[in-house]
């Protein structure tokens, strides 16, 4: 593996942290993320990666957040996640390209006499094979599946519930398989049980009310006039002959906006379905980052760590 100066390693990190936190309250709040700060992160990264000539290290660092904004972007265009989360995603890469070594060694002396040897071992040689941003991805996003059912449970807490009994037995029985599996593979404590538990009951119930949340919750008829740039066109909402017709597109960029104006006029539509309560990810990966600096990745340290 290659390894960071110090001094590097410690700017590299300050930079990720700090602007990631300014980014998550920036999301939480308005629910948009500061292209200039973000792109900002990612020209600090790739001066910070070039500034060390080496092509062993530039070339796979530079690819994997090639790779991962291509990714992201394709998401993006379909309405699967927000611009910023995929520059946000980007900038770690380049940032944060390996794993940083001294605050884990810090976070793992505290908790190594509470552990046996041969696990942390273990843990740390797995740890130290996986690109940190992938391991961030893993861990916000089962942050994310949580807070999300919690989130929509809340909002749903009046509602006359309309589960699908059919996705909800295929979830469950998904889930249960998954945990055997685990459970024969992994020898599984109890610090694991409830890992796998804030992971699997979330996915059940937002499998199990998954349409109910999509019309009652996430979806509201909006006002042409109150569009918001980037807005998610709810189009399977609309008729499917009308949306390939004007070739309508979830994303409400500048191109998804000309289209939607110009069916709306032929139309005469007023308003229109915008998926409008979606989970903000800012806070989550903030968590995650924070995680992964500390402990590596998440998964192995509790599959691995008692």
């Amino acid at each position: 593996m290659f390894c960071m100066s110090l001094n590097l390693e410690l700017l590299r990190v300050a930079i990720v942290l700090a602007g990631t936190a300014y980014l998550a309250w920036e999301d939480h709040r308005t629910s948009f993320m500061n292209e200039k700060l973000l792109y900002g992160m990612i020209g600090a990264g790739v001066l910070l990666t070039l500034a060390t000539l080496d092509l062993a290290f530039i070339i796979p660092t530079l690819g994997i957040a090639a790779v991962i904004f291509g990714i992201g972007y394709f998401g993006y265009k379909t309405g699967g996640i927000g611009g910023g989360d995929v520059l946000l995603f980007t900038a770690i890469q380049v940032l944060l390209p390996i794993q940083p070594v001294m605050l884990r060694a810090i976070f793992m002396d505290f908790i190594g006499p509470r552990t046996e040897f041969v696990r942390v071992l273990a843990y740390n040689q797995f740890s130290n094979t996986i690109p940190p941003v992938l391991s961030i991805i893993v861990a916000s996003g089962m942050l994310a599946l949580l807070g999300t059912a919690i989130m929509y449970a809340w909002l749903m807490r009046n509602m006359k519930l309309k589960p699908d009994h059919a996705f909800a037995g295929l979830a469950t029985i998904a889930c249960v398989v998954c945990f055997w599996v685990l459970q024969y593979s992994v020898p599984l404590g109890l610090v694991q049980a409830f890992m796998l538990l804030a992971v699997f009951a979330p996915a059940i119930f937002l499998t199990t009310f998954r349409k109910q949340i999509l019309e009652d919750v996430v979806t509201q008829r909006v006002a042409l006039d109150d569009i918001e740039d980037e807005d998610i066109l709810s189009t399977e909402k609309l008729s499917e002959k009308v949306v390939e017709k004007y070739g309508l597109q979830k994303l409400l960029d500048a191109d998804g906006l000309r289209k939607l104006n110009k069916t709306a006029a032929a139309e005469g539509w007023k308003t229109v379905p915008i998926a409008k309560v979606l989970p903000r990810l800012g806070l989550y990966i903030l968590i995650g980052l924070t995680a992964v600096i500390l402990a590596g990745d998440v998964l192995a340290f509790f599959l691995l760590l008692t």
